[in-house]
């Protein structure tokens, strides 16, 4: 007798059948993969709108009240513990759509928009409310500038000498302000400024 019809063709052979924890844990592998796939573009997508500050730029007028975003870190205190705003303050020159000069009760900085964010506070300190009142008057202490354009982070005319473009604010800045000479400016793809680099995230 035939040795195929005794033991059957190999063909026929049915392939064992798999065990179902293998197939349930095969089945949870790839769906943990698509919802981690799916988690990872919508956080991409997400830190994109957070971070892009060309197209996240808001608008500030003079006199707009604000708070600024505190990042000093004291001897003694805990940071986690400290608010992360100071303020209120005011500004009081839109020097670049992305440079604002906001005056404190105390002092007087440039701020980049990112770390600024609208007061709306029901009651603001009285010298907010009498500042902003001056500055809308024109009745403010503020020096005359010159008619001519100014630049940097010293805001001073630009004059002679080397200058580099930040490509996030588009502002310029002489060489020696922001310790670049052109040939180290040669070697650079895409220059981040000062301000803008103390806003990138961490």
């Amino acid at each position: 007798m035939p040795a195929d019809l005794m033991f059957g063709s190999p063909t026929e052979e049915q392939e064992p059948l798999p065990d179902p924890y293998l197939k349930n844990l095969k089945e949870n592998i790839v769906k943990s993969h698509e919802i981690a796939r799916k988690t990872l573009q919508t956080k991409q997508k997400r830190m994109k709108k957070d971070y892009d500050v060309k197209i996240w730029k808001k608008s500030y007028d003079i006199g707009d009240c604000v708070y600024i975003l505190d990042t000093a870190c004291l001897k003694g205190k805990n940071k986690k513990l400290s608010p992360y705003w100071k303020g209120p303050g005011v500004i009081d020159k839109v020097l670049t759509p992305y440079l604002l000069r906001v005056k404190t009760r105390n002092a007087q900085s440039i701020m980049h928009h990112d770390r600024i964010k609208p007061c709306r506070d029901r009651e603001i300190p009285p010298w907010v409310e009498h500042y902003r009142n001056k500055i809308m008057s024109g009745d403010h202490s503020t020096p005359v500038r010159p008619t001519r354009k100014i630049y940097c982070v010293c805001r001073r005319p630009w004059g002679k000498g080397f200058g580099i473009q930040c490509d996030y604010c588009l502002e310029w800045f002489h060489g020696r302000c922001v310790n670049l000479t052109p040939e180290e400016a040669e070697c650079i793809d895409i220059y981040t400024c000062p301000y803008c680099d103390s806003s990138q995230p961490a």
